[in-house]
């Protein structure tokens, strides 16, 4: 049987004069379910009127990404980006289509409201593929998302 390990650390405030909720650093580590050591780090904070995500910091031994952003509520306007130093799609736990790049790293940035946001990815491939294609589509075919998308 496969070994399975999880160790949760958490620091945080709630402030009940003010409705607020700060998570000032979760760290969690994962080890097992099929994936690699996974270590989690997160910082975020909650008032009734925006969600901020300070950070979130994901690393396995070959790949690593990093994000932060925020919400806001009435108006349900993001702002977010994802930076991706690394990342080896073949090591996730995920059910990735087999054409995907081994390799990959770049940013993906989202700004708007929520119902249709802004994308852009920036994104560089190892191993030749055309990141303007989608997986598996024939050459000359390019992807649109909802909203506008730059590659």
């Amino acid at each position: 049987m496969a070994s399975r390990q999880c160790c949760v650390t958490s620091h945080g405030t709630v402030d009940c004069r003010c409705p607020q909720v700060t998570l000032q650093d979760l760290h969690l580590q994962v080890s097992g379910f099929g994936m690699p050591r996974t270590e989690v780090q997160l910082a975020a904070q909650w008032t009734p009127s925006r969600v901020d995500l300070t950070r979130l910091h994901v690393r396995q031994p070959q790949s690593e990404l990093r994000a932060q952003g925020h919400v806001t509520l009435p108006e349900q306007q993001v702002q977010f980006r994802l930076d991706i130093p690394r990342l080896h799609t073949g090591q996730q736990p995920l059910s990735l289509p087999p054409t995907l790049p081994p390799v990959m790293q770049g940013t993906l940035t989202v700004r708007g409201h929520l119902q249709a946001p802004e994308v852009e990815a920036l994104l560089q491939y190892a191993g030749g593929a055309d990141p303007r294609r989608p997986v598996g589509a024939a050459p000359g075919a390019s992807a649109a998302l909802p909203g506008r998308a730059t590659h």
